[in-house]
């Protein structure tokens, strides 16, 4: 599975289905979305395949080979 490592801090939704309608346009309610927050400098594994391109045209995040994802926090 690919990695990538975000350069700014990002929310995105991790529903397969949001990010199908979000992409054909609609306006998805933030409930629905599953979305997932990381702050910049996170190597995350759950990014949508069909986002990928735009974040990374976008500068948003970039490949990464050797780093393990970064583990969720249960604290507080």
């Amino acid at each position: 599975m690919a990695r990538y490592r975000l350069l700014i801090g990002l929310s995105y939704p991790t529903d397969r289905r949001a990010v199908q309608r979000l992409l054909a346009g609609e306006d998805v309610p933030s409930v629905e979305r599953a979305e997932h927050y990381a702050e910049a400098g996170a190597v995350v594994d759950d990014i949508p395949t069909s986002l990928i391109p735009r974040l990374l045209a976008k500068g948003r995040i970039e490949r990464v080979e050797n780093e393990a994802p970064a583990q969720e926090s249960n604290d507080g």
